[in-house]
């Protein structure tokens, strides 16, 4: 029951963050093989599962799709790798690259965190107008023709370990070293979020049978325990 419970809470938490840019689908290991939890991550997720305990909550890293919007700060990766951002205590790993600018033409998330190039903090030129700004294939920013920085994009070598800080942000412990990697950003685009609405929803539908089936075994369990103490008693 508590596993269902669980499992409940995970896929209500997909559904909700279904429509939000990067976000990453979750899963609870109701399992000890690891087929089942392969299967239960429809065979798309990078993990290693030797060793995870039963209700370990795993994150699905598989790539979102592209889709175009249009808007210039709009930057997806096309491929493995997160953008980097500052965060209050250390650096921040993200999907989600619905960029802003701030009232100093600082580059920064919808959280207004600083998004990280590979020498700082990314600003444009004072008056520097959105439709002036082009993003290479590989990071580079230009407002015009004058380069204003280089997006820092890393990835691990095994993303599992990544810790959740937000709906679309992770932390590295502090013993986890990221790798600066070679990637492709698409300017314009935006990566949705891996969830499939209906495949949840199936799940959670399956989940909530589980904790009827739950409920009903333990049920009949109590009854039996209570005949059975009741005919010693005679």
């Amino acid at each position: 029951m508590d596993a269902a419970a669980r499992r409940h809470e995970i896929i209500s938490r997909n559904l909700a963050h279904a429509q939000m840019p990067g976000y990453r689908r979750q899963a609870v290991m109701h399992a000890s093989r690891e087929t089942q939890f392969a299967e239960d991550l429809r065979d798309a997720i990078q993990f290693e599962a030797h060793g995870v305990s039963s209700g370990q909550v795993m994150t699905d890293f598989t790539p979102g799709i592209l889709e175009h919007t249009g808007h210039p700060l709009d930057m997806a990766i096309q491929g493995n790798g997160f953008f980097v951002v500052e965060g209050p205590q250390g650096p921040l790993y993200t999907r989600n690259g619905t960029f802003q600018l701030d009232s100093t033409g600082k580059l920064v998330t919808a959280d207004q965190l600083p998004v990280r190039g590979t020498n700082g903090e990314i600003t444009l030129p004072p008056n520097a107008s959105l439709s002036s700004l082009h993003v290479g294939l590989d990071g580079t920013i230009y407002s015009d023709s004058t380069e204003v920085g280089k997006l820092e994009i890393v990835d691990f070598s095994n993303p599992q370990k990544l810790l959740p800080a937000g709906a679309t942000l992770f932390s590295a412990p502090p013993d986890m070293l990221p790798s600066e990697i070679q990637a492709t950003v698409q300017q314009n685009m935006r990566e949705r979020s891996n969830v499939s609405p209906i495949q949840e929803l199936v799940d959670l539908i399956a989940a909530q049978r589980q904790q009827e089936a739950a409920q009903r075994s333990m049920t009949a369990i109590s009854e039996s325990v209570g005949k059975n103490i009741n005919v010693q008693g005679r």
